[in-house]
């Protein structure tokens, strides 16, 4: 499970945890990931985006973007 996690990183390191993560799962496991997605317009969700500005300013690498691919 990872929770608040992925804010703090980029688009492409996001994509290296949420692999590795999941190639260590046993057979039949799930990954579970939950966060305060942002919406496209920036529109809803304060927490998310106070979530969002904090990590921008403590971690200058980390990433806007609301829907990581993996």
């Amino acid at each position: 499970m990872m929770g608040h996690i992925l804010h703090d990183w980029n688009l492409d390191q996001k994509k290296i945890l949420i692999r590795k993560a999941y190639d260590a799962l046993p057979s039949g496991g799930a990954l579970l990931i939950y966060e305060s997605i942002i919406d496209d317009d920036r529109s809803r969700n304060a927490f998310g985006l106070l979530m969002s500005s904090t990590c921008l300013s403590k971690h200058p690498g980390a990433s806007t973007t609301t829907a990581p691919t993996a």
